[in-house]
Formats: C-alpha cells, structure tokens, sequence
C-alpha cells in the first residue's frame, strides 16, 4: 500500500486505542477485518446515513478509518482469561491468558507490518502449546524479505512488535512520534474559530463568577429551548461539529478572539481562556451545549429581570418578596446542613447584614446580576440575545448535580482557607516568639556601624539580628497585618523579613542587593535567600537600571528586568541643546576634588569655550531643562546615579562617560569592593569582567579627559 495511506490508516487506528485505552477498555482483536473505510466527510458519517460504498480512490486520498467488532472487548480490570482474538494477529502474552492495552499495540503493528510488506510478520501456530513455544523463541520480523522501508517506519513497527510486553509502547505515546508530524496539523474543518469578543468575554468571565451566579444562568440555560438561542447554538456547532467540544478547541479559539486588548498580553490571555475551560468541562473532559449556554447568558440584560423574578419568587413562598437562608438553599439546591456556613456568607454578602434571621429583598437579589463587566455587553447592532424563557417547575436532576457539586467545591476551598490562614498564623506567632526570647533585653539601636575605619556608615554590623527584628515588628504592626503587597526598595535584606512575614514582596532596588551588608558570609547568604524568593510566584522584581540588573546577575544569577520611572514616559521631551556652552555633570559628591570646579579650569586653561554645572545646583531640575544642556558628563557606577544615565540616553542629550582615572576613587559605588562575595560566577561569554577589577589604571590612556573635550568641541 503507498506510505501515506498506511500511515494515515495507523495514527487513526492509534487515536482509537488511545482512546478507547484512556477510558479502561481493550479491543483485542485488532485486524484488517476489522477496519472499516469510508470517505472523510466533516462529520462522522454513520452506516445508515449515506448508502453506497464511496469510489476507491476517494479512500486512497483521505481514508477515515473506523474501527468495528467488539464482541472480545474487556475492561481492563479482566486482566486473564482464555486467549482472545485472530491467532496471526495475538499478542505473545495473549497466548498465556495475560490480557492487556499493551496486546492491541502488538495486533496492530502485525497490521503496519502487513501494510508495508503485503505479508504477515509471523506465522504462530494455532495451538496454545506450540504457540507458546514458538514466541519463547522470540523471532524478529523479516525485513530482509521486505524490499525498501523508511527507517522511521521501521523504527515504530520493530516497536510495536517487540514480544516482551513492557517493551511496546502505550498507543498515547506513540502518537508523539516523529512520524505523525506532518498528520498533527489542523484539517480545515478543525480551524480555530473566532468568537466574537463580547462572548468571549462572557466565557472568560464565567469562571470568576459565584455560585450564586453560575448556578442562575444554568437555570436559564435550562429553560431554553435550543430554537429560542440560535447565535449561541451556531457558535457552538461551529467549535464542535461533531457535537462535543474538547477545552483544548475553546482555549485556542477564545486565545485569538479579541481578548488581547483588554488583557494587554497573550500569555494572560491564554491563562484567562484555559480558566475558562476548566471552569466549563465536566466529568467527561469535555464542553457541553448546556454548560456552554450558560456561559453565554447575560443576565444583566434587562430582558432577563422578569425571569430572575420568577425565580426569586418561586422559592418565595411566603409571598412576602423577601427570600430567608432557607429559600436560598431551595433556589440553589443546597443542603442547610453541608452547606449552611457558605450560604450564611451568601447572605451577607448580598443584603450587607450579618445578623440572624436576615432576608434578601428583590432588589438586593436584581442588584446582584446586573452588575455586570462592561466588555460582556454585545454592540447593539451585533446583539442576538434569547428572549427570556419562563421558569421551570423546579430544578431537574442535572441541575441539582452541577449545583451541589459547585457548592461543596466552594465548601472545600473555604475550609481548605481557613486551615491555611490558622496554620500560617501560627507559624508566624510561634516563630515571632522565638524570636523574642532569642534577642538579649536592651534597645534596638545596634544595629548600624559607624565611626572611622568602618566599611561605610550604613553597614549592618548584625545582618541578621536586624532581619529577625524587623520581622517581629512587622508582624506587630497592624497596618502591615491588613495590608495586601508589602513593598521594599533598600536595604533589600527587608524583603526577606516581608516574606517570612507572610506577605507577597514587591522589591525594586536602586542600589546594589548587597547594601548595608559588609561581611562576605553575610552577603552569600542573602543571596541565597534571594535566590529562594524567586522562586516564590507571590513575588516580583526589578531594578531602576540595566546596570543594576547585570550586576545581581553577576552575583546571583538571577535575571531581574529593569523597570524605567513612569515620568520618563508620562513627561516626553527631547534634546535641544539651546544652551551652547552648559555641560551638565552628575552630582555624586568626591572627596577629593571638586569636579565642577576642576573641569571649568581644565576648560579655560585649553582654550575650550564650556561652561561646567553640576546637576544638584540647577534651579530647574526638569527633564526639558536637562535636555536644554549642550551635553551630560555621567560617572558611573556610583549607586545614586544609575538611574540618571538611562534617562539621559533614552532621551537624546549627548553623553560621555569618563574613563577610570576620574572615578576610580569615589566612595562606596557600586563597586564597592567589599561586595565581592557572589555564590554564582556569570559566563565569561555574556559577561566577561568583574564589578572590583576598576582600579586598573596602568592600561588606560593618559589623555581621557582633553579628548572629552575634543569631542564635545565637535557637537
């Protein structure tokens, strides 16, 4: 047979078993016999719906392959028995009475070897004696006999055809094979389709609503008839032709479907649209109509006001339009006993009140659908919403089933909350006490370092005595405790004392992780612990200048953006160099010379017509007045003027960065020397310096800063 037709005819054949092996059911008795052809319309066509056998070559172009006879089907739990099935086709193990999914993968590489080579690939006696003897042997196909076989398909038959069964394959892994490549693409009838934005909205939205909201618009759904709906119904045939909808064909039509506007980015829109999925697949892994309708349905259309007030009224019993927590257990089909905790917090929810004996007005019930996502609202002219049905008598089977099972979900994760939140805060109170006894009786203002030979005034001479402190304090401090986000800029070590504090950190350094922190130990640690927060998704950060981000990487290996002020973008300005002889120089102070003064006098002496103002003097220090300048002279490195540099750049003034001699001798920059513990060494190939090796002056030019002058003459 050609190659393309056997090999069409094996992944088909491989996607049954797959799934018929997922769902614990065996064929065993797979054969040519029993593969059936037929021409591949857009849907499975079924024997009495079109009569006549279709033309040859039809089949030999797009064959659809089905697979017939189980009559020797077995769930997977009959695990022996008598052997079953065509003896030419038996697997090995079949013989001794050992049934499996693995024997289906032998018969059908007995079929591949068959189509390939026109022949069978053994001749097993029929006996069960002498055919057991005979796979004892264990004989190999005879491809020798065979006059050409692509090697791939060579490769997957000798696997389905290895005689010890914890050899084969499961047909779910061979589908990932290198020979299936070019038949994974989408058929044109499996396109993505597009769904209109406000419905995808609404099927996004679905996932984040309440129970209360999620069990009314399947009441609607319900009530529908399927002619009363016919944008939803067409939607849906559209995504699934044959009638069931798999999550995966949902997210990627709702992943294309104008979402990226409002989400900002594709992977959040991908994680909105499998959300949804998971939210709408029921028990057996797929989408139904029902579920998908309900999805659908707008309940903040004034339209469907009327059927919210049948319903509310349906379980209004008194007649007094007020609903107690007993008449919403009705409506919802709940339990008082399971889910009476749930329903009380329904209650407050909606009325505000969180009294005994509280009910719900009509109006707090309306209220509650009619707050809306504005993005859910289909344009006028593209709106096709159902007109409103009457209500059912009462909630059928499946609606009690979809109800409870919400519920008890809802029950679960609420326990499953407040065990995490008692667990947490005990920890923390347990953790917060050890401290405390641990910390010797006498006031907390040990912490810093000053005086003469110390390696800055800041540093901490007890790293961690400080971190343990600050936890407790963060701790007893009530409004850390009601806070959402905990933010730290520097130190950076307070990130740590946020995190055992049990909130997510947003970190955004401006100085070197390591500042304040002296004692390499000390600094290895910290970059440990840092290492450890990035692993925690509650927490994000960055850096206010690449430099600053390359230079944690140096250190740590992580690989943190840098994030550029708002106003650089929120204030746009551009370079104009109105000012002809001003020169703007960073403000970072040094000991050992003034550099404005230094620099106006290496300019007259030389005869070059500048003028030299420090950055920090300027009366209008806006970026229109920066950009006003004839150019900027940056020193680098110098942790108070990393951000300065970017901006500069990013908005067009000309800069210059002096060569070592001129900055070598700042104090306490960035490259600090002091901060040359690292517990990861960069490779060289992405960065091949170190951040202390700036004191090599030997190998620099003598005549730096006259040629600064050179090239600012030209501007």
């Amino acid at each position: 047979m050609p190659l393309p037709f056997s090999l069409k005819v094996l992944h088909q054949v491989l996607l049954a078993l797959a799934h018929m092996h997922k769902r614990q059911m065996m064929h065993l008795d797979i054969k040519g016999q029993n593969l059936m052809f037929q021409v591949s319309y857009r849907d499975t066509i079924l024997p009495h719906e079109r009569a006549g056998h279709p033309a040859p070559m039809m089949v030999m172009k797009a064959p659809h392959v089905v697979l017939v006879d189980f009559g020797t089907a077995r769930r997977m739990e009959e695990v022996k028995g008598e052997p079953i099935g065509t003896c030419a086709f038996m697997a090995p193990e079949v013989w001794k009475g050992c049934l499996s999914s693995k024997a289906d993968v032998f018969s059908l590489g007995v079929v591949f070897f068959q189509m390939l080579a026109g022949k069978l690939p053994f001749n097993p006696p029929d006996t069960i004696d002498l055919a057991q003897e005979y796979w004892a042997m264990e004989p190999l196909p005879p491809w020798n006999e065979v006059p050409y076989t692509a090697p791939l398909c060579q490769e997957v038959c000798d696997s389905l055809l290895q005689v010890p069964q914890a050899s084969r394959p499961q047909a779910e892994e061979l589908l990932l094979h290198p020979l299936f490549a070019d038949l994974h693409e989408h058929h044109p009838e499996e396109e993505t389709v597009a769904i209109p934005t406000h419905y995808a909205q609404r099927l996004v939205n679905f996932a984040g609503k309440d129970v209360l909201q999620k069990c009314m618009r399947l009441r609607l759904a319900r009530a529908w008839s399927s002619n009363q709906m016919p944008s939803f119904r067409r939607l849906f045939v559209a995504l699934a032709p044959q009638g069931r909808l798999p999550p995966a064909r949902l997210v990627a039509a709702l992943s294309c479907s104008g979402l990226a506007e409002r989400y900002g980015s594709a992977a959040l829109v991908a994680q909105a649209a499998q959300q949804a999925a998971d939210a709408l697949v029921n028990e057996e892994g797929a989408i139904s109509f029902t579920l998908f309708v309900a999805a659908l349905a707008d309940l903040g259309d004034p339209k469907y006001e009327n059927f919210l007030l049948q319903s509310f009224e349906q379980v209004d019993h008194d007649d007094d339009s007020l609903l107690g927590i007993e008449d919403l257990a009705e409506l919802l089909s709940a339990d008082m006993k399971r889910h009476a905790v749930l329903l009380q917090e329904f209650m407050v929810a909606l009325t505000g009140h969180a009294s005994p004996g509280t009910k719900l007005e009509w109006r707090q019930f309306l209220r509650h659908f009619q707050s809306r996502d504005a993005a859910e609202a289909a344009p006028r002219e593209a709106s096709e919403s159902p007109e409103a049905p009457d209500v059912a008598k009462g909630p059928d089977a499946f609606f009690q089933h979809f109800a409870g099972t919400l519920l008890d979900r809802a029950v679960e994760q609420m326990h499953r909350a407040e065990a995490k939140g008692a667990k947490r805060a005990q920890g923390r109170l347990h953790a917060a006490q050890q401290v405390l006894r641990r910390l010797p009786r006498q006031p907390t203002s040990g912490w810093l370092a000053g005086g003469p030979g110390e390696a800055h005034r800041d540093s901490l001479t007890d790293v961690w005595r400080f971190m343990e402190e600050l936890q407790v304090l963060l701790m007893q401090d009530e409004v850390f405790r009601q806070s959402d986000l905990a933010f730290c800029s520097e130190p950076a070590i307070a990130c740590v004392a946020m995190h055992r504090a049990g909130k997510p950190v947003l970190g955004y350094f401006g100085v070197h992780v390591a500042f304040m922190i002296h004692e390499g130990r000390d600094q290895k640690r910290l970059y440990g612990a840092f290492l450890e927060l990035s692993q925690d998704e509650r927490h994000s950060f960055a850096t206010k200048a690449p430099y600053l981000s390359l230079q944690v990487y140096s250190h740590t290996s992580l690989k943190l953006p840098a994030i550029r002020p708002l106003s650089l973008y929120t204030q746009p300005v551009i370079y104009s160099g109105a000012e002809s002889r001003e020169v703007l120089l960073n403000r970072r102070p040094v000991p050992f010379w003034n550099r404005r003064l230094l620099m106006n006098s290496f300019a007259e002496l030389n005869g070059f017509h500048f003028r030299f103002e420090v950055v920090e003097r300027l009366a209008d220090k806006s970026y229109s007045n920066w950009l006003s300048h004839r150019a900027g002279i940056y020193y680098p490195y110098d942790w108070l003027q990393t951000m300065g540099f970017y901006d500069w750049i990013n908005m067009g003034l000309p800069t210059f960065v002096p060569d070592t001699p001129m900055y070598t001798y700042t104090m306490q920059g960035t490259n600090n020397r002091g901060w040359t513990s690292s517990i990861f060494e960069p490779p060289k190939e992405i960065y091949p310096y170190r951040y202390q090796d700036w004191e090599d002056l030997e190998s620099r030019p003598s005549g730096v800063v006259c040629t600064w002058f050179e090239r600012a003459s030209e501007l």
